[in-house]
């Protein structure tokens, strides 16, 4: 699909253009004040980077939210509703949209950014790691709150975080579920520049277009050829994740003891 179709599909949950073969994607996912994801704008960043897969009309995606906030993640009320059907066959069919999303996101062969202020958060931090580059304004708050309130990290995230940041410090972050600094992430391979609070988009459009500068082909051969090796058994890791996400949310949920 042309880039000028997916400009004009009618996104309902983020706004799009593009400019110098940089597409941006700004997050604003409608009566949500906080950026939040539910099930239909997980469904929509899917459906965009399977659109966005080996798109030729773009050589960078920027996905971006507010200066205030980058995105809280999944709202709360969505967890309930992924365990409500009667079938465990069902309520695993209704886990699998995020970890398509990430996975999605991961497979565009066009650089992608994400600029990064305010909070990020669960849901909006595994689609940030899905990407190639992180640029993170100061005073921003990054966390992933899941095992703390009694679930597990899912969607892919586990072993893109082990990559960038080690088996130690994803062990850390994970756990914990506490804030991490714009200056931790950036210590601990998450962020790759830290930029003035409410300015990561402006650092991030200048990586971008130095992206675009470049021999696209050769670009994207080298992205292909780092993650081939750098995620080689991301796949294996992947199958156990969901299932270990589906298990641990029917505990949660007192489905299952």
């Amino acid at each position: 699909m042309k880039i000028d179709e997916i400009l004009n599909q009618g996104w309902q949950h983020f706004n799009l253009s593009l400019d110098n073969k940089i597409l941006t994607v700004q997050l604003d996912t409608k009566g949500f004040e906080r950026n939040d994801f539910d099930a239909s704008v997980i469904d929509e960043l899917r459906q965009l980077g399977v659109l966005l897969h080996r798109n030729i009309d773009i050589n960078v995606v920027l996905l971006c939210g507010r200066s205030d906030v980058f995105s809280f993640g999944s709202d709360p009320k969505a967890f309930k509703l992924r365990f409500s059907p009667e079938t465990m066959l069902e309520r695993r069919h209704d886990v699998m949209p995020g970890a398509d999303m990430a996975e999605a996101w991961s497979k565009i062969e066009a650089i992608t950014i994400a600029a990064i202020d305010g909070r990020c958060r669960g849901a909006a931090s595994v689609l940030s790691v899905a990407c190639d580059f992180r640029i993170m304004g100061e005073g921003v708050e990054f966390f992933f709150p899941e095992v703390p309130n009694g679930m597990i990290l899912g969607w892919g995230a586990i072993p893109r975080l082990v990559e960038l940041a080690g088996p130690s410090r994803t062990k850390q972050m994970i756990l914990f579920g506490e804030f991490l600094s714009a200056t931790i992430c950036e210590k601990w391979g998450l962020a790759d520049e830290i930029a003035p609070a409410g300015e990561s988009h402006i650092v991030a459009q200048r990586w971008a277009e130095k992206v675009t500068n470049l021999p696209p082909l050769a670009v994207r051969m080298t992205k292909e050829a780092i993650d081939t090796y750098s995620t080689a058994l991301h796949a294996s890791a992947a199958v156990a994740d969901r299932n270990r996400y589906l298990v641990a949310g029917h505990i949660r949920a007192g489905l299952l003891k």
